[in-house]
C-alpha cells in the first residue's frame, strides 16, 4: 500500500469539499457554511455529521492553501511516527471531542465574552490536537506547551478570535494529554504504533 495514506486522502478530500463547495474561487459561499458548518444549534439538531463535513472545509483560498500545508507537515509527520491508523484515530477523536468541549465552553462563556461566529469550518482542532501529540514525544513538553499557549494567547490580544483560539489552546492539552496516556497505558508510542501496522 501506497505510503502515507490518511494524509493523501485527507489531502483529498479536502480539495474536492473545498472544489464543490466553492470556495476554490475565492471564498466559502455563505449557504455552503450554514450547510455544512458546525455550531451550537447544530449539535443541539443532533446534526452531528457536521462534526466531520465541517472539518474538511475551509472559510476562503488562503485558508485552504494553509491547512493543505498544516496537513503535510503536521498529519504527515504523525503518520510516519504514529502510523496510519493512530493518526486517524487521535486527530478525528481529538477533533470531535475538542469541538463539543469547545461549544460547550462557548455557551458558558457567552454572557461574559461575544460569539464570533454562528457556523464554522476548519480542521484546526485536530491539527492542533495532533501538534499535541507531537510535542508530548519531546524532552522538553511542558515548556513547549507553555510557549504556544502563550503564543495563543498574544495572538488573541492582537487578533482576537474566540472561537479558534481557545480552540487551539485546548486541542493541544487534549494531544499531550492524549498521547502520554497512549504510552503509559497501553506502551503504544510512535515506533510501537507504526510497526503493529
Amino acid at each position: 500500500m501506497f505510503k502515507f495514506p490518511v494524509t493523501l486522502m485527507f489531502l483529498a478530500i479536502m480539495t474536492l469539499a473545498n472544489f464543490l463547495a466553492g470556495t476554490l474561487t475565492g471564498t466559502l459561499p455563505e449557504n455552503m457554511l450554514t450547510t455544512w458548518g458546525i455550531g451550537h444549534g447544530t449539535i443541539l439538531n443532533a446534526e452531528f455529521y457536521r462534526l466531520i463535513t465541517g472539518t474538511f472545509l475551509s472559510h476562503d483560498i488562503g485558508m485552504y492553501f494553509r491547512q493543505m500545508g498544516f496537513v503535510l507537515l503536521v498529519v504527515g509527520y504523525v503518520e510516519w511516527t504514529w502510523g496510519s491508523a493512530a493518526t486517524a484515530g487521535m486527530f478525528f477523536g481529538i477533533d470531535i471531542i475538542g469541538t463539543l468541549v469547545l461549544l460547550g465552553l462557548l455557551t458558558w462563556l457567552k454572557p461574559v465574552l461575544p460569539m464570533t461566529q454562528m457556523y464554522d469550518v476548519g480542521m484546526s482542532i485536530g491539527g492542533f490536537g495532533l501538534i499535541g501529540v507531537i510535542i508530548a514525544g519531546g524532552r522538553w513538553k511542558l515548556l513547549v506547551l507553555g510557549v504556544i499557549e502563550a503564543a495563543i494567547v498574544v495572538k488573541y490580544l492582537i487578533v482576537p478570535d474566540l472561537t479558534a483560539d481557545i480552540g487551539h489552546g485546548l486541542a493541544l492539552i487534549l494531544g499531550v494529554g492524549l498521547a502520554a496516556i497512549l504510552a503509559q497505558t497501553s506502551k503504544t508510542g510512535p515506533q510501537e504504533a507504526s510497526h503493529a501496522e
